[in-house]
This record gives structure tokens, C-alpha cells and sequence, in this order.
């Protein structure tokens, strides 16, 4: 009743795609899903919250997708960056968390390098900081960011490489 009232209310078609999902159903369940990322409005806040929702139920591929689809809509890829790169690392796929949380600094200046620092200091395995630094390379080549410069150095000091730090 409540999705005949309001069509375009994402949520109430992830509500209503929970609750088949529960008794069973997926393929119901991911076509209320789909039709929840279809009636995605081109509005931040909308996004985020249904954004939101399917993060937690856990739908980190239907979250991905609705970030995607409003950055799309609200014509900045990487507006939603940072939430998209939490989503990544929740799927276990470094090297796309790298590159979402390096493109939230692309993003208006929306996110700082300390914010970016902290996520990859606290989620990033020592063994991953390689991927990090050549992803780093690859976007100082490309635009010579100070951002990047900073975070590149930042890596080699958390791997205790003071001479390639400091050059």
C-alpha cells in the first residue's frame, strides 16, 4: 500500500525487498532492489540514505551501485567516493578502496589528506602500501597534486622508508 502511495520512495522497496528476501525470495527481493536504484532521485541526501540502507543489510553490491548512480545524477563521480571506498574494503577489494578513497580527494576538496591517512592507516595491510604508492605515482604523473605528493610520502614513512619519504 505504502509503495502505490510513494513510488519513488527508495526505501520502502528496500523494506519491501528485506522482508522477501527473508522468507526466500531473491529474485523478488532484487527486483524491488532494482527498482529502489531505478526511483533514485538526483538528490545528495537520497542517495546517501539509500545508500545507506543497503549498506546495512549488508547489500554492499546494491550500495555500490546506488553511490555510483547518484554520483552519475548529481554529475560528480566522486562525490561518493569515500563511502564507496568503505564499501570495497568491506568486500575485502583493496586496490578499488585505494583508488576510492584517493578519488574523494578529487571531489571539491570535500575530504582532507588526514581523512584519507586514517582510513588507510587503520584498513590498509602493510603489504597492500606498494598498491597504494603505484596508484600515487600513476595520479602525480597525471596531475601534480600536493595532496598526492603528501600521501606518497606519508606511505613510505608508515613503512619506515625515511630516504624514499623524504625524497
Amino acid at each position: 500500500k505504502y509503495i502505490k502511495k510513494s513510488p519513488a520512495s527508495g526505501n520502502l522497496y528496500v523494506q519491501y525487498g528485506n522482508l522477501l528476501d527473508r522468507q526466500g525470495k531473491q529474485v523478488e527481493a532484487g527486483e524491488q532492489y532494482e527498482k529502489a536504484i531505478s526511483a533514485l532521485a538526483p538528490d545528495y541526501n537520497s542517495v546517501y540514505r539509500l545508500g545507506s540502507q543497503f549498506t546495512n543489510s549488508n547489500k554492499y553490491d546494491f550500495a555500490i551501485r546506488v553511490y555510483e548512480r547518484g554520483g552519475e545524477l548529481l554529475k560528480d563521480k566522486n562525490i561518493f567516493a569515500l563511502n564507496l571506498g568503505e564499501l570495497y574494503r568491506r568486500k575485502g577489494d583493496p586496490e578499488k578502496m585505494i583508488t576510492n578513497y584517493l578519488n574523494s580527494l578529487s571531489s571539491n576538496g570535500a575530504t582532507s589528506v588526514q581523512t584519507v591517512q586514517i582510513y588507510l592507516a587503520r584498513y590498509l595491510d602493510p603489504e597492500e602500501f606498494p598498491k597504494l604508492q603505484e596508484q600515487l605515482y600513476t595520479r602525480i604523473q597525471e596531475e601534480e597534486s600536493a595532496d598526492f605528493i603528501e600521501l606518497l610520502a606519508w606511505s613510505f614513512t608508515q613503512q619506515k622508508d625515511y630516504k624514499n619519504a623524504f625524497r
